[in-house]
This record gives structure tokens, sequence and C-alpha cells, in this order.
């Protein structure tokens, strides 16, 4: 029985660890998009690049 809830338990420890590396990426990826779009020095061409 004690081993069932240690798959268990890391399977939602790991479930977790994915979320945070998911919404990192989507943080990551949306600054990237924001500081490009707020770059005066791209043209329009460059930034649909």
């Amino acid at each position: 029985m004690a081993v069932e809830f240690w798959t268990d338990f890391w399977d939602i420890i790991w479930w977790f660890v994915w979320a945070f590396v998911f919404i990192a990426y989507l943080f990551a990826l949306f600054a990237i998009i924001t500081d490009l779009f707020r770059d005066r020095d791209l043209s329009g061409w460059w930034k649909a690049v």
C-alpha cells in the first residue's frame, strides 16, 4: 500500500515540475515577443519575421 502512495506522490511532483516548466516557457516567450514589438530600431518587416 505504501508503494502505491509514493508512486502517486512522485507523479504529482512531476506534474507540478512540468507545469512550472510550461508556464516559465510561456512567460519567456511572451517577454521575447513584447520586447520585439517595443523595439523602435526594428522595422515592421523584421517584427513580422
